[in-house]
């Protein structure tokens, strides 16, 4: 029964991170943060460690597809991608080994507040979407900005969409592209993030799992996230901008209101 769900999951999680961007973080951690609790004998302190880990280990392979069906049609500002890395890289390092010495509840707290004020913000902005060129995309801060989503997603194992997407909306970029573009930042950051933690010993002994990534659902949940993102990016170029801010932005808000009444 616990396979079935982890590839429920991952369906899940594949389609999200195609078709918004995120790379799957957002469905996998909250997930098995519920899931991790049902399980006889794993560490209740350890929960939403492992759940951060095990999401990055599934996204190294989930964004793939999706970053090539957006690639294929042609969504991905390169550009930015390779101006993006380095604080993204560095933010991601730096958070990631705080999630190590970090207190759980804290950790929980902190995640959903985020991403109910990402939703929330994105939902409410009223900006209409535009084919930008390159020199019309707002540059100030943008380092110091990518330096900090990368922080946030080294915290909270995600692929930075939650942040990336909005930041990159807000500075001009229409929607199609900003998730196309997050997806593509979205592997490095999980490669990161993955690294970390996989070769950090846990405080208490996680079954089943190498450092802190849970490999039962590590399995189960690429199996499907794998095959679903490509079908995710398929679709993100078929709905219309407006509707995918808005998709994203509710999906954002509920997952944060569900992990904060946890």
């Amino acid at each position: 029964m616990i396979w079935l769900i982890f590839i429920l999951v991952g369906v899940g999680a594949g389609l999200i991170s195609g078709l918004l961007g995120v790379g799957g973080g957002t469905v996998i951690v909250p997930a098995l943060i519920v899931i991790l609790s049902y399980i006889a004998n794993f560490p209740p302190d350890m929960i939403i460690k492992a759940a951060i880990a095990t999401s990055f280990a599934t996204m190294v392979f989930t964004t793939v597809n999706s970053v090539r069906v957006h690639h294929l049609k042609q969504a991905v500002r390169w550009d930015l991608v390779y101006k993006m890395l380095p604080g993204l890289l560095v933010g991601t390092f730096i958070g990631s080994l705080l999630v190590h010495k970090g207190e759980s509840y804290s950790l929980q707290l902190l995640f959903s507040l985020f991403i109910l004020f990402t939703g929330a913000r994105m939902l409410l902005q009223r900006k209409d979407d535009g084919k930008l060129a390159h020199h019309d995309i707002n540059f100030r801060f943008f380092h110091s900005a990518t330096l900090g989503i990368g922080f946030l997603s080294g915290l909270f194992g995600i692929g930075g969409g939650t942040f990336n997407v909005p930041n990159l909306h807000r500075r001009g970029l229409e929607t199609i592209k900003a998730i196309a573009t997050s997806a593509a930042v979205g592997w490095p950051i999980a490669v990161v993030g993955c690294l970390v933690l996989l070769f950090k010993e846990p405080a208490e002994e996680i079954p089943l799992a190498f450092g802190y990534v849970y490999l039962p659902a590590f399995v189960g949940i690429s199996i499907t996230s794998v095959l679903f993102s490509g079908v995710g990016a398929r679709w993100a170029h078929r709905i219309p901008g407006h509707l995918l801010k808005t998709l994203f932005a509710l999906f954002l808000i509920a997952v944060g209101l569900r992990l904060l009444i946890k």
